[in-house]
């Protein structure tokens, strides 16, 4: 028997398998269709034997109806549809349904399948009039395990129905990278074949996991973008708990963590608009609906956080820069004039010409012997890239209808954009949801929201999945 979801072309065998099912169909072809076409409506067929058909709303669903061709009742085809129904639904967690009262072989099937009564309608149902049994089914908790190590931070965690942090394990290289003002790729990858395996163990038990194979939902790690090195130790490592464990595998966009780790705060409301400020990346990317994501900006040479880590470099400060600009910073002026990139792409964004700007601005000072304040220059610079971030995420406010902005990546946790992203929001009224600090830099819990994500929408991957070092989302242009 081959489940199957259905689709418009289907109306017409299923007003079919109603009407032989219950010798009536109070459905017309037309209301079927109208059904079909509706996001929130789905029908799943089992050959040309029956169907199941339900309402979703994002984590709960109604079982709308069951039917099945007279021929092919006794057959288990009504628990054929139910049990592979169990298997689609991944991120629903509570399902309703009706069932007569007088219906004792429907009753308990569903309660086979772990359907409780939790009320009673009366004169729900008419030809005849009787009442209808509530019935429930709640599904247990989706436990995600996460692997992160496609820079210099490796990290696992565990996260609960994408949302809930249960463990989350980082082992920084900071130390080791900082003689060399920046990433070292093979240092990197060698850290994270050392630490690996002692950041599951702590994570496992951190989350009481003594027994994945039970506890566990799917196992999720980043494939993609990083240094390939470093990327193939997390992917591997995943791979194998996977493996080992018997459970399905999910490869991760990087930089949809950094995003749907808002879900830590609250939950994502879509169309949403996300500003991804990371060391890598800087990105406005526009999510009409969960799971898809639009790069309408982007970066054409440093990311916001290059910029913070090549500036601090060239100021003598450690490696990575960002917080110690940050609070040094908070010690000058705003008082030097600094330029922002108008770039062609009217969403799109330049730091190069800024950082290339600071760095004259300290050769004409030490050409002339002058003095300069250093904490004026770092908070010049600073408001600077920030002010480049606002203006391009204004823009995008004012030509996209969204309800929520997201502000994801290691430079969300900068204090001054975190402050001025606000005033933003407040001016479009849309909803902001900042990414908790705790996770706005490299983690697997962010890796552990992305993976649930792709977890409802049954994207799984394949154990073959090889690393991607310079992934990203689809590029639209939305130039207005």
């Amino acid at each position: 028997m081959i489940f199957r979801s259905a689709t418009i072309d289907d109306a017409q065998l299923i007003f079919q398998i109603i009407q032989d099912a219950f010798n009536f169909n109070s459905n017309t072809i037309e209301q079927i269709e109208d059904q079909l076409n509706n996001d929130n409506y789905r029908f799943f067929l089992v050959d040309d034997h029956g169907f199941i058909s339900l309402t979703q709303f994002e984590d709960e669903a109604d079982i709308n109806q069951i039917a099945v061709k007279k021929e092919f009742q006794n057959q288990k085809i009504a628990s054929f549809l139910i049990e592979e129904l169990m298997k689609t639904l991944n991120g629903v967690f509570k399902i309703h349904l009706e069932v007569r009262a007088s219906n004792e072989i429907a009753k308990h099937l569903y309660i086979k399948f772990g359907f409780k009564q939790i009320s009673v309608r009366k004169n729900y149902y008419s030809n005849p009039i009787e009442d209808a049994n509530v019935m429930l089914y709640e599904k247990e908790n989706n436990l995600i395990v996460a692997f992160e190590s496609s820079a210099d931070e490796t990290s696992v965690a565990v996260v609960k129905n994408g949302n809930e942090v249960l463990s989350n394990i980082v082992a920084t290289q900071i130390n080791s990278h900082q003689r060399f003002g920046g990433i070292v790729p093979e240092v990197a990858s060698r850290h994270h074949l050392e630490w690996i395996n002692k950041v599951l163990e702590l994570a496992l038990k951190k989350a009481n996991i003594d027994d994945p194979k039970k506890q566990i939902t799917a196992v999720g790690a980043t494939y993609g973008p990083g240094l390939v090195g470093s990327l193939l130790v997390g992917l591997m490592a995943g791979k194998t708990f996977a493996m080992v464990n018997d459970l399905p595998f999910i490869g991760v966009n990087h930089l949809a963590g950094h995003i749907l780790a808002a879900n830590f705060n609250k939950k994502i409301i879509y169309p949403a608009l996300a500003l991804m400020v990371s060391g890598g990346h800087t990105e406005l990317v526009l999510m009409p609906s969960e799971n898809k994501f639009e790069v309408i900006g982007e970066t054409l040479d440093d990311a916001a956080g290059e910029a913070f880590d090549k500036i601090g470099r060239v100021m003598g400060l450690k490696y990575p820069a960002g917080k110690e600009i940050q609070e040094l910073a908070k010690q000058g002026n705003n008082n030097i004039s600094f330029p922002i990139a108008h770039t062609q792409g009217e969403f799109d964004f330049s730091f190069s010409g800024l950082k290339s700007a600071v760095i004259n601005y300290l050769h004409k000072a030490e050409q002339k012997n002058e003095s300069i304040n250093k904490n004026d220059l770092l908070s010049s610079f600073q408001q600077a890239v920030i002010d480049a971030l606002i203006e391009k995420t204004d823009l995008a406010l004012s030509k996209f209808k969204v309800k929520m902005l997201l502000v994801g990546g290691g430079v969300a946790a900068n204090e001054l954009l975190r402050n001025s992203i606000l005033n933003i929001a407040n001016k479009y009224d849309v909803e902001l949801n900042l990414v908790p600090m705790q996770f706005a830099g490299d983690n697997a819990a962010m890796i552990g929201a992305a993976a649930y994500v792709n977890f409802k929408h049954n994207e799984f991957s394949n154990l073959k999945l090889d690393t991607n070092p310079s992934l990203d989302f689809p590029y639209q242009s939305h130039n207005l």
